[in-house]
């Protein structure tokens, strides 16, 4: 039954977007996507690898605490790598996953590379909660109170499920079912250890998550920009709603919250007058361009490393 799982989670990510297809136009997503100049694809594939190598730091400033960890030019082609294949696996904690598998090789204990890494989720979230909270309150004036009543349960829901989440896939990929008392007890003191011992590197990475934040909204910002005809809403505005469909996302339900979190654009940003076409176009396009910074370098990187096997083979 498992192997069907991802199955399953993909075809149902593929069906929601076939239906939001259907009900908006093709032709009308096609031609905002297709709106898009080179220049401004540029500027969204820049800061999108600019996020995505703020993450990097982050990971590796708390990971390198009492760990013989790589040197970053070496850490940062497995953490690139561990993100694209997060961006194709349920939810959006199979980086985690991949990275501690990566990291075993270096000799550091998954349970550690687990703790540390699910420290650095846990405080996306929150962020990510955080900045939606403005969004949620514009939410309270488009809607009657009890729909909004409705839709901040809805909202607490999610984070619960998000919390859990982690927990269960953690469980179902990563690890044997004899490693679940270690699991129990040492991923959370791991996370206690960088509390209470080592509170700069954790404000740090706040900090980092918080800016990484604010580029990954400009990432959005610019390409509702490119192909919407209306301007686009303020950086703070985008980075709340955003952060709302983002929350989604984490919920393990599709891959990567395909599906999901569109549905979840469309509602939120249809508040502030941008149309559902606009909406799944640039979420669409954006998702394109991420898989392209993932998977283009990652693919030189794997490529390189087989070859230099070979090579020393040979």
């Amino acid at each position: 039954m498992r192997p069907m799982l991802p199955t399953l989670s993909l075809a149902f990510g593929l069906a929601l977007i076939a239906a939001l297809l259907g009900w908006i136009g093709t032709g009308a997503v096609v031609a905002g996507i297709t709106r898009i100049s080179l220049p401004a694809a540029a500027v969204v594939v820049a800061l999108v690898a600019g996020a995505t190598f703020l993450g990097a730091i982050n990971t590796y400033q708390l990971l390198r605490i009492d760990n013989q960890i790589p040197p970053f030019h070496r850490y940062l082609p497995l953490y690139w790598f561990s993100w694209s294949l997060g961006l194709v696996l349920p939810g959006q904690i199979g980086d985690m996953a991949a990275l501690s598998a990566l990291l075993r090789k270096h000799d550091i204990p998954i349970t550690r590379s687990l703790g540390r890494t699910l420290a650095d989720k846990i405080t996306s979230i929150i962020i990510f909660a955080l900045a939606a909270l403005p969004g949620i309150a514009a939410l309270a004036v488009e809607f009657p109170l009890p729909i909004m009543q409705r839709g901040t349960a809805v909202i607490a829901a999610i984070l619960s499920v998000c919390a859990i989440s982690v927990t269960l896939v953690l469980l179902r990929n990563s690890l044997r079912l004899r490693h679940l008392i270690q699991l129990a007890t040492e991923i959370p003191r791991e996370i206690t250890l960088l509390i209470r011992h080592h509170p700069i590197p954790l404000l740090n990475n706040l900090l980092l998550t918080l800016i990484k934040l604010l580029v990954t909204a400009a990432a959005y910002q610019a390409v509702l920009g490119a192909v919407s005809p209306i301007p686009p809403p303020s950086l703070t505005t985008v980075a709340s709603l955003m952060s709302i469909s983002a929350l989604v996302a984490y919920v393990p339900v599709t891959f990567n919250g395909i599906g999901t979190a569109e549905i979840t654009g469309v509602a939120v940003f249809g508040t502030v007058g941008l149309s559902a076409a606009n909406v799944i176009s640039a979420y669409l396009l954006l998702r394109l361009l991420v898989l392209a910074v993932a998977w283009i370098p990652s693919t030189v990187w794997l490529l390189t490393l087989a070859i230099g096997r070979k090579n020393a083979a040979g």
